[in-house]
């Protein structure tokens, strides 16, 4: 008989009796209900979406515990549900491919180049990253924007939108850990214009590779990187302009804020994070 059980997400099964915990990653859904993140027609994404809130409260209000990745999700997660804060625990992921285990990295793209990684739903608001880059390219006509993810309808449908825009940008595709190691190790800027995330995986990877990262000003953004990287103004693209355009003169060295990525990293372990994992198993089953 099975004590335990921890289900890596929210969709716990159903028909499932068994004492479980869960991982939430982010509220993405409960925050952007939107019918432009699915290929399906909308009475479909309609029933998806109600399968998808009765999966979601019957799993959180059922679960012995539950694992937020960031302060700010837990934060979300409490404002919808507000019987479930005793049980809510924060415990952090860290960086898959991290640039502390890696050397001397060959450089996959010639030249400049702004690099984001992930998927290009509509909360993650692309569009920004790609107007703001075409500003750059006024300063620095050989400036690249290179996007890194699977190429999915989402893609394509930003490189319909947007292909005016598209001079000097990349669309990459899967990339291997160690081809995206090497992305990591080169870019000159990492740039992310999301409306909201969990944690944002990605940004702590380029930060360990002592790569500069500028996002935009969320919650859980500031929560996770704080004094180590900059900050825009959600949705504009003058902002992002401007704080690129001062990484990009400053270069690697002079940008002061890498001066306490050491000190940003250190909170984030996966060793920490099976520690504190494994506290958590031991106390939903007392």
């Amino acid at each position: 008989m099975v004590d335990l059980v921890h289900f890596p997400h929210f969709n716990a099964p159903v028909t499932y009796q068994r004492p479980y915990i869960l991982t939430i990653h982010d509220m993405i859904l409960h925050q952007f209900p939107n019918e432009r993140a699915t290929t399906l027609l909308k009475p479909i994404y309609k029933f998806k979406l109600w399968m998808y809130n009765y999966v979601f409260n019957r799993a959180v209000n059922q679960a012995r515990a539950i694992i937020t990745v960031s302060q700010a999700t837990k934060k979300i997660l409490i404002q919808h549900y507000p019987n479930l804060e005793s049980k809510i625990r924060v415990v952090y992921e860290a960086p898959t491919i991290d640039g502390r285990t890696y050397r001397q990295l060959p450089r996959p793209i010639a030249g400049r180049y702004l690099l984001y990684v992930g998927a290009a739903y509509p909360h993650k608001n692309l569009g920004v990253l790609v107007k703001a880059h075409h500003e750059l390219l006024k300063r620095d006509a050989n400036l690249k924007l290179v996007f890194v993810g699977r190429q999915d309808f989402f893609y394509q449908r930003l490189k319909k939108e947007l292909s005016r825009y598209s001079k000097g940008v990349i669309f990459w595709g899967e990339a291997t850990d160690a081809t995206l190691a090497g992305l990591y190790a080169h870019a000159d800027v990492y740039v992310s214009s999301s409306l909201a995330e969990g944690f944002n995986l990605s940004a702590l990877e380029a930060l360990s590779f002592g790569c500069p990262i500028v996002l935009s000003d969320s919650e859980v953004h500031r929560e996770i990187f704080g004094p180590a990287a900059l900050f825009a103004q959600v949705n504009q693209v003058d902002d992002y302009v401007k704080l690129v355009d001062q990484v990009l003169n400053q270069g690697r060295s002079g940008f002061e804020p890498l001066q306490r990525a050491t000190t940003v990293l250190s909170r984030f372990s996966w060793q920490l994070a099976a520690q504190q994992t494994l506290e958590i198993y031991n106390q939903a089953l007392v």
